[in-house]
């Protein structure tokens, strides 16, 4: 057996270990059927300002992108985007959001919008820097 440490590699390397562990998977969770979605926000002029991007799999969305532009960010747009796409996912059947944060970013933000903190790495990806793992319950 041949052990290899490759930095950057190719797109099939990764698909090959995704492949791989999708398929043990499978026998836990026999719903491969996980959708994408996406929820952005345009000005006035058609620009781009801001949207969420997640993954929906049986009754969760892993919300993996949320970006406001700096400008949108205290004029609620972030709580506008949140509530409709809590309202579109419920309605496919989504009972909990999760997605994670750096301490740097918007963990208040997300607390405001009733998430909880449930998790957190600390130091990382470098010291003084903690990533914190936020979730969602639906009543």
């Amino acid at each position: 057996m041949q052990i290899e440490f490759i930095l950057d590699p190719e797109d099939a390397i990764r698909e090959q270990i995704l492949t791989g562990l999708r398929q043990y998977n499978f026998q836990f969770f026999p719903h491969d059927n996980s959708q994408n979605i996406a929820c952005i926000a345009r000005n006035e002029h058609g620009e781009f300002c801001g949207g969420l991007f997640g993954e929906i799999y049986i009754n969760t969305l892993f919300v993996e992108y949320l970006w406001v532009d700096e400008s949108k960010r205290e004029a609620g747009l972030g709580s506008s985007l949140f509530k409709r796409v809590e309202q579109e996912v419920k309605a496919l059947g989504v009972e909990t959001v999760c997605l994670d944060t750096f301490s740097f970013q918007a963990r208040e933000f997300y607390i405001k919008q009733g998430f909880k903190e449930v998790g957190r790495f600390t130091n990382f990806p470098m010291p003084g820097v903690d990533k914190i793992f936020l979730q969602k319950q639906f009543d």
